[in-house]
């Protein structure tokens, strides 16, 4: 674990570990050394080598500002314990200390590179709203842009025998986050890929290997036009394969309305859903031309839920879904947007069976661009897998 000390002028170090603890409790990892007005420099040094004598190796400093007397002081004594790996971070903000405690790495320089990342992620200006669509546009320095360029393409491409054995590791991955954290919010696409992966999760409820009581679920797409009773639906899908056999509660489930008459609430409503839980786990299929959700080819990269225009070869493979609604003609729908799918703690994409294969193959040899919007998730920060079985990866080596 990686030990942390906060400071700043003022009471900024106060301020910021009280915000913590009401968000995520008490961290044993976390100490804060405020620099009042009173304070000589030399109090402040004294109180910070104290909080440093109560770490262990790996330590980080966050400072608030760049050349200020807790910056200075931070670096002399990263340079005065050399045994220590200390690192010393200025500019700190709230979304940046957040990452910081929520991250599991146990490198002091790895944790700061990610955690600088995350905090200048965080910075946003408002962007006026389109009709649809509602988000906000990151503020890019040419810092954070380097940084981001260094971080991409972290996707982990894995290539298993069978269907079994992909389903599997994503089972353990998903036992393992609801493990570490019994409220986790989970978000599950629906269809035929992620099928395996919910029956294994239903079996090892009702074996009791694995709590579901307090996770929360969050929907990834639905189509505009159709809702629960619809078969084909994803409401349909995710009540029929999951929620039910889960036995959840509806106040454990957030999903879009495909019925509404005011899709502008819809698309704000999920937004703060996401804005005030996050997202510790994401299950993507991808689509033949390489959606991801219903983010078609061309998408917008910086937005979150929002309306979509359905491109033909979606219109054209969502009939399989609504074989006993022939006469469904489905157009829009509405998503999950790239800006939040990125900010998942944990990304899987699957991709299962002959016909996925050139689009895999596609999304492995191309750079991230919003024309093929799997690639995009190149781009994630975040632990971020892509597995296929033998069959969507037979064109890949």
């Amino acid at each position: 674990m990686v030990d942390i000390i906060v400071t700043g002028h003022g009471r900024f170090s106060e301020g910021l570990l009280s915000a913590l603890q009401l968000i995520v409790g008490e961290q044993r990892n976390v100490q804060n050394v405020n620099f009042l007005e009173t304070d000589s420099v030399e109090n402040l040094s004294f109180h910070l080598e104290k909080a440093l004598e109560k770490t262990g190796k790996e330590v980080i400093f966050l400072t608030d500002l760049l050349g200020g007397s807790p910056f200075k002081e931070s670096v002399m004594l990263k340079k005065q314990y050399p045994d220590k790996n200390i690192e010393v971070i200025s500019g700190t903000n709230f979304p940046l200390l957040l990452s910081a405690v929520m991250q599991s790495s146990e490198d002091a320089l790895e944790l700061a590179q990610t955690i600088v990342t995350e905090g200048q992620a965080a910075m946003v200006r408002y962007r006026p709203a389109s009709k649809r669509q509602r988000g906000f546009k990151k503020i890019s320095s040419r810092n954070s842009k380097r940084i981001r360029k260094r971080r991409r393409n972290l996707m982990k491409i894995q290539k298993f025998e069978n269907i079994l054995d992909l389903t599997d590791e994503v089972v353990a991955l998903v036992e393992k986050i609801v493990e570490n954290r019994a409220d986790s919010v989970l978000c599950f696409a629906c269809g035929e890929t992620p099928r395996p992966v919910m029956n294994r999760l239903v079996e090892m409820k009702k074996s009791g290997e694995i709590d579901f009581s307090r996770v929360r679920i969050i929907g990834l797409d639905e189509w505009i036009g159709v809702g629960r009773d619809t078969v084909g639906s994803c409401q349909q899908m995710l009540y029929d394969d999951f929620f039910i056999p889960l036995n959840l509660r509806e106040d454990q489930i957030m999903l879009f309305d495909g019925l509404t008459e005011d899709l502008d609430k819809e698309i704000e409503k999920m937004n703060h859903v996401i804005e005030d839980l996050g997202i510790d786990f994401i299950l993507l299929g991808i689509g033949m031309n390489g959606h991801i959700g219903l983010n078609e080819p061309g998408c917008e990269v910086d937005v979150k839920a929002h309306l979509i225009d359905l491109s033909e070869m979606t219109q054209t493979v969502m009939k399989k879904y609504f074989a006993e609604q022939a006469e469904t003609s489905l157009t829009q729908g509405l998503s999950l947007g790239f800006q939040q799918i990125l900010s998942a703690e944990h990304i899987v994409l699957m991709a299962t069976g002959e016909r996925k294969a050139e689009i895999v193959e596609k999304v492995v040899q191309h750079e991230p661009t919003n024309e093929i919007p799997a690639t995009l998730l190149k781009n994630s920060t975040k632990e971020t897998l892509f597995f296929v079985d033998a069959e969507a990866g037979r064109l890949i080596t």
